[in-house]
């Protein structure tokens, strides 16, 4: 007779999340105030954070950008440079996409459905960040947002401050909500038991 395993004793295939860093190249708009200043310096430390933690571990990573359609066919394209620290590595994934989605990108969309966790942060929360996950939430892909590696722009005499919390809670409905510092412990964690 053959061994009966106990589905008790099953333990799922742990697969490593891809980290998704959005927009982080030169040319954000500027900030209007100096705490708005400091906030960007901050968002950018949280991304280095998640970057190199995602690295150190051998987390898949990928960087998405914005660019604009040619106007001709002949025109060249210029492609903005990263930011200083926050470069992709040889190994790393690079997706453009002309629309705030990071599935208008067809190649995004089909690395996202490989499986495994998505974890995003980066720039323009109130666009990219919120379309990309209203996006992969109709996908059934699976989101966690880090909300202190991200920042919105102010809008309409609104603050950004004020815009980024509206942010989060929109994105509650279609992710999971973390802090880069409690994504890292918890990614800790789970990395050594699965060692």
């Amino acid at each position: 007779m053959s061994a009966v395993s106990r589905i008790l004793e099953f333990k799922p295939r742990w697969e490593a999340p891809t980290l998704i860093l959005v927009d982080l190249h030169d040319g954000p708009p500027a900030a209007a105030s100096a705490h708005d200043q400091a906030g960007f310096r901050d968002v950018l430390e949280k991304c280095r954070a998640a970057l190199s933690f995602a690295r150190q571990r051998g987390f898949p990573v990928a960087f998405v950008r914005h660019m604009s359609p040619s106007p001709s066919f002949l025109a060249m394209h210029t492609c903005p440079s990263w930011i200083q620290d926050i470069r992709p590595a040889r190994s790393d994934m690079i997706f453009e996409r002309s629309l705030p989605s990071c599935y208008a990108s067809g190649e995004f969309a089909q690395m996202a459905r490989r499986g495994g966790g998505l974890v995003l942060a980066g720039i323009f929360g109130e666009t990219s960040c919120l379309a990309t996950l209203m996006d992969g939430y109709s996908r059934n892909h699976l989101f966690t947002y880090l909300t202190d590696a991200s920042v919105s722009r102010g809008h309409n005499g609104v603050a950004a401050d004020e815009i980024h919390r509206s942010v989060v809670g929109i994105a509650s409905n279609y992710s999971e909500i973390s802090s880069t510092e409690a994504w890292i412990d918890r990614m800790s964690s789970r990395t050594s038991a699965v060692v």
